[in-house]
Order: structure tokens, then sequence, then C-alpha cells
């Protein structure tokens, strides 16, 4: 019969830390699983893409018509919902 004792007492502290590392390289291992979960390489891929765009644009290599088309397609699409097209004005047009 336990009289006021808890579970982790009979391992002392060795028993404890051990409990912490456990819990800690558990927390730290679904934290590192779900990190895939959110594009943050893929925000600065098209960043990047930009960039070079721009450099492409500002050399001459490129038309303004071609950078503002092809900076439109490279913008970030995250926060564009799936039906954009639709709730655009002149969307449609091609």
């Amino acid at each position: 019969m336990m009289h006021g004792t808890s579970m982790l007492a009979g391992m002392g502290w060795p028993g404890v830390l051990l409990m912490l590392l456990l819990w800690g390289g558990a927390i730290a291992l679904i934290l590192w699983g779900t990190s895939g979960l959110f594009p943050t390489r893929q925000v600065h891929i098209e960043t990047e893409a930009l960039e070079i765009l721009g450099q492409r644009y500002a050399r001459g290599e490129i038309s303004r018509e071609e950078f503002l088309q092809a900076s439109e397609a490279l913008r970030p699409s995250e926060s564009e919902p799936p039906t954009h097209a639709h709730q655009h004005p002149g969307g449609h047009g091609r």
C-alpha cells in the first residue's frame, strides 16, 4: 500500500530525468515530423524566383510584358482560393 508517494518517487532522480528526456524526445519528434506540413521552403523558393525574374528584367533579357506575366504566375498562391479565376474580374480572359 502506497502512503502519499507518487509513482516517480520510487525511481529517484535518474528516473525522473529519464522520463523528462523521453517526453521531450517524443514532443521533439512530433514537431519535427509535422514541420513538413507547413510550406516555408516553398515560399522561399517563390521569393527567390521573383528576385531572379527581376534581375533578368533589369538586364533587359525579358520584356515588360514577359516580366509581368511571369511575376503574376510566381506570386505565392497559398492565399488564393481554388476558385480564384472565377472571383477575379477578367480572370477568364486568356
